[in-house]
């Protein structure tokens, strides 16, 4: 009996290993892109947000292969005197996806707080106006970019 057990044991762990194997040298590369996480201080004055992409094979932009992000500004920070947000795509051919491009999330109410939409009939800028932001609160956008996933930073009112 112990070695019929030895026996399925050893013949599992070669399969496994076989079809680890497979699945493993058949699947792409993960890249860990490098950009800025620095917050941006838009307290009392006009905001404006430059939005990048960085891909790791910019030959061939794919979901797998490239991440938008705010440039120097992973967190951006309001008050009651910030009166709007002005997202700007900066990477060539990229565009805001223009039903989403930039979204608040329901968290804490974002979504009434921020009113989002595309600016001077250009795919590469949103705006996003502050309806009703409320003080020492953290709002959650996603970026959406054609073509790619959504990414998720945040914004601050202080």
């Amino acid at each position: 009996m112990q070695a019929k057990t030895l026996a399925a044991v050893v013949v599992s762990a070669v399969i496994f290993a076989i079809a680890g194997w497979v699945v493993g040298s058949k699947s792409g590369t993960v890249s860990i892109l490098k950009h800025s996480h620095d917050q941006k201080d838009c307290k009392g004055k006009e905001c404006k947000v430059d939005i990048k992409v960085e891909c790791s094979d910019p030959g061939r932009p794919t979901p797998a292969s490239c991440e938008p992000y705010s440039d120097k500004a992973e967190v951006i920070e309001v008050d009651k005197d910030t009166k709007a947000i002005n997202f700007e795509v900066k990477t060539s051919p990229f565009d805001f996806n223009q039903t989403d491009g930039i979204k608040f999330s329901s968290l804490n109410d974002g979504d009434k707080a921020f009113a989002c939409a595309p600016q001077g009939g250009s795919n590469k800028k949103y705006d996003c106006t502050i309806t009703s932001a409320k003080p020492y609160t953290l709002y959650k956008y996603s970026i959406h970019i054609e073509t790619l996933d959504r990414t998720d930073p945040w914004v601050v009112n202080y």
